[in-house]
């Protein structure tokens, strides 16, 4: 994975997997899913 983030403040874990990072300068959530092969 290669993402840039300004400032990630928090990550979750979510019941499916998927994380969510907060990045707090950006005001955005990023949604990372799984991939099950």
């Amino acid at each position: 994975m290669q993402a840039e983030m300004a400032l990630p403040k928090d990550i979750v874990v979510g019941s499916d997997d998927s994380i969510y990072i907060a990045d707090s300068s950006a005001h955005r959530i990023r949604k990372l899913t799984p991939r099950h092969n």
